[in-house]
């Protein structure tokens, strides 16, 4: 989507089942930040953060990792997979990051091949498309360390 106006109405019905979250969901934070660092928002107020992200990313040698996998999973498109921001998150990172890393082999191959129409999926993740446990563990090891490393600095 670019450009233009999204509208949600809502229902006296839809607004008393609605719940404002009590705390942060760092994956959804995690999500959105990679947005910000892939240039969404190009405006002057987040270019301060994009730029103490990116340094703070380089100097733990994460940028490349993040480039090669967290970027391709997370793209500015219509789409990313669901299961990178389990709902699990909203009682904690570390919840999330549980959730993540056990997620089904089954539903990370669907929600890759999903993503295929809308974005290329670098051979780099060929192993993770294919629902390799190990590297589901992998990728919810390296999005607890980008929000540990990211959001802890202040960026």
């Amino acid at each position: 989507m670019s450009g233009g106006t999204l509208k949600i109405f809502f229902t006296g019905e839809d607004l008393a089942r609605l719940r404002i979250a009590s705390r942060v969901d760092e994956l959804w934070e995690m999500a959105m930040s990679l947005h910000v660092l892939q240039g969404f928002g190009r405006g002057n107020a987040l270019a301060g953060w994009r730029r103490r992200a990116r340094t703070v990313l380089a100097e733990t040698s994460m940028l490349k990792q993040v480039r090669e996998t967290l970027v391709p999973l997370l793209p500015l498109k219509a789409y990313f997979p669901d299961f990178l921001t389990p709902y699990e998150g909203l009682s904690g990172l570390a919840n999330g990051i549980a959730a993540l890393a056990d997620t089904p082999p089954s539903r990370v191959r669907h929600e890759v091949d999903q993503l295929r129409p809308h974005v290329p999926v670098p051979a780099t993740l060929d192993d993770l498309a294919r629902g390799n446990q190990r590297s589901i563990r992998d990728l919810a090891d390296l999005s607890a360390t980008y929000c540990q490393t990211v959001f802890a600095t202040g960026s």
